[in-house]
């Protein structure tokens, strides 16, 4: 799997994060199974175009967003708090 990938799973993850939701809930409420959501946020598999579209409409953010902010940002030095700030001042931040 490459950075970017282990990026984007990691950003998946934050934002299931950043709305208090379990896997499960996430699973119902976006139609993937729990299975691979597991996967894709523990970096076992890279979600596919049709699951990164999934996470696009049930979190409103735009089209290929996710992808270019995984690909710009660098998690490697951050804490899990530092991380989810990054993600919410990203995608939920109204200005």
């Amino acid at each position: 799997m490459t950075q970017c990938e282990k990026q984007t799973c990691e950003t998946l993850r934050l934002l299931r994060a950043s709305k208090g939701m379990s896997i499960k809930e996430l699973g119902e409420r976006t139609g993937l199974s729990c299975n691979t959501i597991y996967c894709i946020e523990n970096q076992k598999k890279a979600p596919s175009l049709k699951i990164m579209k999934k996470y696009e409409t049930f979190f409103s953010v735009s089209p290929g967003s996710i992808l270019c902010f995984a690909e710009n940002v660098n998690f490697h030095s951050l804490n899990y708090s530092q991380r989810l700030s990054l993600v919410l001042q990203e995608f939920f931040s109204f200005q």
